[in-house]
């Protein structure tokens, strides 16, 4: 719990039991709010809720620059620009293409 919080009630409450007593069921509200979230949470991922930013989409033209880039006619700067994309969005790419590419 909020070490603020705590210091706020111990000016308040002077009797060391009713302290104990009042943080106890403070502290059980939060872990009780916390399991609900956590239920919550696991139920909308069940039901194929995503969380966080949408992932970007890849560019049309991908496939066929990343083919020229595997065969060697573009480094990756070249393609980088092509694409109108950062170096790490290409090579994230190129990392779930070639995934693609050891399934048989």
């Amino acid at each position: 719990m909020d070490a603020a919080l705590l210091e706020k009630i111990r000016e308040i409450i002077d009797d060391q039991e009713k302290f104990d007593a009042v943080t106890e069921v403070l502290e059980s509200a939060e872990q009780e709010r916390k399991e609900k979230q956590r239920q919550g949470i696991s139920r909308a991922q069940a039901n194929g809720v995503r969380f966080g930013r949408p992932p970007a989409p890849v560019p049309e033209d991908f496939p066929s620059i990343y083919q020229r880039y595997k065969e060697g006619s573009l480094t990756s700067k070249e393609a980088q620009t092509l694409l109108n994309i950062n170096k790490y969005a290409f090579y994230r790419l190129v990392k779930k293409f070639k995934q693609k590419d050891e399934i048989p």
